[in-house]
């Protein structure tokens, strides 16, 4: 599960993903705020909101430091997602790659 930190940063969704995380279901991010990575000039706010994301997220058992882009979209530029790449391996974060399920057209986030 690839959680966006908003949606659990509440009593309803900590409840949520703390009763995943205890059915040992591992926690990746999503960022914070959902924030899509279009522009270079907004490339800070986005890595602040990836580890505003950590920070919420670093507690839950199942946590892992494992990161989905938002849209699966990893920037607009070449130089742009070189750059966040780089971001996420000073960060000790790996990328996680996409699995689905082809008979049904599930998509699962693992």
């Amino acid at each position: 599960m690839f959680a966006i930190g908003r949606s659990v940063d509440n009593p309803h969704g900590s409840t949520i993903l703390k009763r995943w995380s205890a059915a040992g279901h591992r926690i990746g991010s999503h960022t914070y705020s959902h924030p899509a990575l279009f522009w270079e000039n907004l490339a800070n706010e986005f890595e602040a909101d990836v580890l505003h994301n950590e920070d919420v997220l670093r507690d839950y058992a199942g946590f892992r430091k494992w990161f989905r882009f938002p849209s699966l979209n990893e920037g607009q530029t070449r130089e742009l997602r070189d750059r966040f790449r780089s971001f996420l391996v000073q960060h000790a974060t790996a990328t996680a790659p996409l699995q689905s399920m082809r008979r049904t057209g599930i998509t699962i986030n693992v």
